[in-house]
This record gives C-alpha cells, sequence and structure tokens, in this order.
C-alpha cells in the first residue's frame, strides 16, 4: 500500500539532509532533519467511496450499554457513533471528538479507550493524546474535559 504525505514540504522546505525510521508495529513514520515528525500511517476509507454511515478509521472501541440497550463504537477517526444493535442503523454520530489546535489547526486526536461509569449513564473516552472527556453521549454532550497539563509530573 503507497501513502503520501504532501505537508513534509511545508516541514522541510530547506533540509538538504534528512533521516527516516518506520515502525511496523505502531505504523508510524518518523522523519527527521532540524526537526522531527512522527507520521501516524492508517489505512484510511476513501470518503468518496462511503455514505457517510460508518467510521472512516479503524474502530478502537465497541461498547453496550445495559441501560439504554445500544451499542457505541469509537475509532481512531475521532469519532463515537451510537447504534440500534435490533436494527443495525445508526442513531447519532459524534465527529471530533477529541481535538488539539496545532499551528492554528483542528486537528483529531485518536481515541484509544472508552468505557461506561458503573450507573452506564456516561461515556468515558480517553484519546492518544492523554485527554480524558465524559459524555452524555445520547444528546451529543461533553459533560467534562480533562487533560494533562505540560510540565505536571
Amino acid at each position: 500500500m503507497l501513502q503520501s504525505y504532501g505537508d513534509l514540504t511545508r516541514h522541510f522546505a530547506y533540509e538538504s539532509r534528512l533521516a527516516y525510521y518506520y515502525n511496523r508495529d505502531s505504523r508510524e513514520l518518523v522523519v527527521a532533519g532540524r526537526i522531527v515528525v512522527a507520521i501516524k500511517c492508517c489505512a484510511k476509507l476513501r470518503l468518496d467511496l462511503t455514505d457517510g454511515n460508518t467510521h472512516s478509521a479503524p474502530v478502537s472501541v465497541v461498547l453496550y450499554n445495559k441501560l439504554f440497550k445500544n451499542i457505541v463504537t469509537c475509532g481512531l477517526d475521532s469519532y463515537i457513533i451510537v447504534w440500534d444493535p435490533f436494527t443495525g442503523k445508526r442513531q447519532l454520530l459524534m465527529k471530533n471528538c477529541h481535538t488539539r489546535v496545532i499551528y492554528g489547526e483542528n486537528v483529531d486526536i485518536e481515541i484509544t479507550a472508552a468505557c461506561f461509569n458503573t450507573m452506564a449513564q456516561f461515556l468515558l473516552t480517553g484519546a492518544r493524546d492523554g485527554s480524558v472527556k465524559i459524555w452524555n453521549y445520547n444528546n451529543a454532550t461533553c459533560i467534562r474535559n480533562m487533560n494533562i497539563e505540560s510540565g505536571v509530573k
């Protein structure tokens, strides 16, 4: 599979010597010059060939909620989708659930973990950057947003 990343020229416009390393386990490409850039190489869904009803990147978590009798999926595309398990239809789609502003641009952060609280009323999600959010996922409302502060140990 060939994956291109056209933004490298912006990062390394004046570099003459570059070093790179590809980690097959994490599927990350690290390119270094005067700066270091890590690129996550994920299989992407061609958005022009999808109906828009499902994730556009791999699903990382699947949960069943006994209280509301629905299925929740979270993905590496920063989507949370609520499904009706009896009809298979999507009930709710939440996009851009975990984001960070990097160089003035909103970037989606991959959701890597999720669970329900003990009463099964709220969804807790964790992202690759260490952020944690608590959701009332029935109405797509983020109740609490927690981030790791830089410099805190």
